[in-house]
């Protein structure tokens, strides 16, 4: 096998992986969507990490832990789905949270934090994919 031929398949697989993960995350939300009830949740604290890249760069994400009551009155306390630079919440600012019955996580509603991610890694896995091709085969 030649060189670029073998790149353009590590391309390939690459772009694969990332747009089936893309994919599994659009399905995944769907079904989290499918079932959940929006609920107005107070901030009880707030997870802080920060990191810094190898140029010095420092970013801070921050990860919510909210209480809320659900349609039928009862009471939960949820951390976030994941962290976001966004979520820079004050404990006891209100919130509207996405909840779902029977998950231990909620989700704040937005395109940027729940659509964006997955669709970039379909937008990417589909351009890497079709480059590695382009490169493995012609």
């Amino acid at each position: 096998m030649e060189p670029t031929m073998i790149l353009g398949l590590l391309f390939a697989v690459g772009g694969g992986g990332a747009l089936v993960y893309g994919i599994f995350q659009i399905l995944k939300l769907r079904a989290f969507m499918e079932g959940s009830q929006k609920v107005v949740a107070t901030v009880t604290s707030v997870t802080v990490s920060t990191s810094t890249d190898s140029e010095g760069e420092t970013t801070t994400t921050y990860r919510p832990t909210v209480r809320f009551e659900t349609l039928d009155g009862v009471e939960h306390s949820a951390q976030t789905y994941h962290a976001s630079s966004n979520y820079d919440y004050d404990v006891g600012a209100k919130v509207t949270v996405l909840f779902k019955p029977g998950e231990d996580k909620v989700r704040i509603p937005g395109v940027m934090n729940q659509w964006l991610p997955p669709a970039i890694l379909i937008v990417l896995g589909c351009a890497f994919g079709v480059v590695g091709l382009k490169v493995a085969f012609f």
